[in-house]
């Protein structure tokens, strides 16, 4: 079909490039809220080197909201890392966790598909679990009320969310409330 290779070579970079530029430009347009979504990052000076960073105190989210009256909500989220989850004698290693704030259901607009979003993250030792970790943890039951183990604490099991695509910029096993690490 093709007389040049030259030419192929050509369209099969063009191919694979317009799917990079895709892949890229979907990111986080999952969230129903994407367009009012913004990121607060903080820039550190030292030693003549700026370094920006999403990592901000906690007063950034309790106090610029009040401040600012176009903020219609704010929320925290943490990285916990990769954890070891248990419950019973099922172990599960390198899970990922985030802790949040309860209002981080409203700010990106996410559903559970069961619990209460607006108190599943309200208490310390509370989690939403995606619905591929909870497939594992507890195949044939309701998971809510359930307890798991996160490293050596135990936390109760307010909600169930469907798995966020792979084009998140946060994606999760275990979504633990915030309050769990203050």
């Amino acid at each position: 079909l093709f007389r040049s290779p030259g030419l192929m070579v050509a369209l099969t970079a063009a191919v694979l490039f317009l799917v990079f530029i895709k892949h890229e430009t979907s990111y986080d347009k999952c969230f129903p809220n994407k367009d009012r979504v913004v990121r607060l990052y903080n820039t550190w000076m030292e030693d003549n080197k700026i370094e920006n960073s999403p990592i901000s105190i906690r007063e950034a989210y309790t106090e610029i909201p009040q401040q600012i009256p176009e903020i219609e909500l704010s929320t925290q989220i943490y990285r916990g890392g990769l954890n070891n989850v248990s419950s019973g004698e099922k172990h599960f290693k390198s899970q990922e966790v985030l802790y949040a704030d309860a209002e981080i259901f409203n700010v990106f607009g996410l559903r559970l598909l069961d619990g209460n979003k607006d108190d599943a993250l309200k208490q310390a030792n509370t989690a939403v679990l995606a619905q591929s970790l909870a497939n594992k943890l507890f195949p044939q039951t309701n998971c809510i009320g359930k307890i798991i183990k996160i490293g050596d604490t135990d936390y109760s099991i307010t909600g169930l969310i469907k798995d966020l695509p792979k084009t998140t910029h946060f994606s999760f096993d275990i979504l633990a409330s915030m309050e769990s690490i203050h």
